[in-house]
C-alpha cells in the first residue's frame, strides 16, 4: 500500500493573551515523490483567542486538506503532531463534543474522514525527528510572516 508521513506544527506567540497570533507547519513526505511544505499565519482573533492549541489543531486541519486527494487514492496517510492533547481528542472521539474552540473544531470537521487509511499519531516534539523539527521550524517562521507555499524538495 502507497504511504504518506504527514508532520505538522503549530507555534504561537503571547498565547496567554488575548494578542496571541501564530503560525503552522507541514512536511508531507510519501515514497517517491518529493518532499512538500507548506506553511501559513494565524492572525489574533477575537473569541477564541488564538493559542498554542489552536495552531496545533489549524495545522491538523491543514494537513487534512492537503492529503484530501491521496486518501480517496488509497494511499495510508499518517499524520502525526507533537501535540499529545489534540491526538488524544481526535482519536477517541471527543472532539464532537468539544465546545471551547467550536469555530475550529466544525472546520475539523469538514475535511476528517475517520478511515481504516487514515491515523493521526503522537510524535515527542524536539525529539530529533527532521521531519518534526522542520514542521516545527517552518511554524515558527511562519508566525514572524515567513510563509511557504507548495515549496517542494526532491529525494
Amino acid at each position: 500500500m502507497k504511504k504518506i508521513e504527514v508532520y505538522c506544527d503549530g507555534s504561537c506567540k503571547d498565547a496567554s493573551t488575548k494578542n496571541g497570533f501564530g503560525g503552522w507547519g507541514i512536511v508531507i513526505n510519501s515514497q517517491g515523490f518529493p518532499t512538500k511544505y507548506v506553511s501559513g499565519y494565524v492572525p489574533k482573533t477575537r473569541r477564541p483567542y488564538v493559542d498554542s492549541y489552536v495552531v496545533e489543531l489549524i495545522a491538523i486541519i491543514q494537513a487534512l486538506k492537503q492529503i484530501q486527494k491521496a486518501l480517496f487514492q488509497g494511499y495510508h496517510i499518517t499524520i502525526h503532531s507533537d501535540c499529545l492533547h489534540l491526538v488524544e481528542t481526535i482519536n477517541k472521539g471527543l472532539w464532537k463534543r468539544q465546545t471551547k474552540y467550536q469555530k475550529y473544531w466544525f472546520k475539523f470537521e469538514k475535511v476528517y474522514y475517520p478511515s481504516p487509511n487514515i491515523s493521526i499519531k503522537w510524535i515527542k516534539g524536539h525529539n530529533g525527528n527532521s521531519f518534526n523539527e522542520k514542521a516545527d521550524k517552518l511554524a515558527k517562521d511562519a508566525r514572524c510572516g515567513k510563509i511557504v507555499k507548495d515549496f517542494y524538495l526532491n529525494p
